[in-house]
């Protein structure tokens, strides 16, 4: 239902979406008024989604950025090691936002950012 309420939510503001931390307040709103019944909040269960709904097109362009640059990462220059082991991570943790919204958590975002920027590194040595 989240992803209903997250189409709902873009095509009502597609440009600028509907504000920082503001998505899961109104899925359930967005979820009733298409099906009229009730979800819980919760976010839009996925990293692009999720960034749509809350921040519009403008704000998805630096996602949509960084996306790109990962997938370039991901799938240029040898894998072999080391190399390997951070590539399948990183892809794991990728396969996990389109499922799910974890890098709301610090932790995890940060996780990803080292995990991007490694691989970055290991592709730029030659590694």
């Amino acid at each position: 239902g989240y992803g209903l309420a997250a189409i709902a939510a873009i095509n009502d503001h597609p440009f600028i979406g509907v504000g920082i931390g503001r998505f899961a307040s109104q899925a359930p709103g967005y979820y009733q008024r298409l099906t009229g019944t009730a979800i819980p909040p919760d976010n839009a269960q996925n990293l692009w989604r999720q960034t749509l709904a809350e921040q519009g097109l403008l704000g998805f362009l630096p996602i949509l950025w960084l996306t790109m640059l990962t997938i370039r990462a991901l799938v240029s220059g040898t894998s072999g090691g080391e190399e390997l082991i951070l590539r399948v991570m990183l892809a794991g943790l990728g396969a996990a936002l389109l499922f799910g919204y974890p890098v709301q958590d610090a932790a995890i975002a940060v996780t990803l950012g080292t995990l991007v920027a490694a691989v970055g590194r290991a592709r730029a040595d030659g590694f």
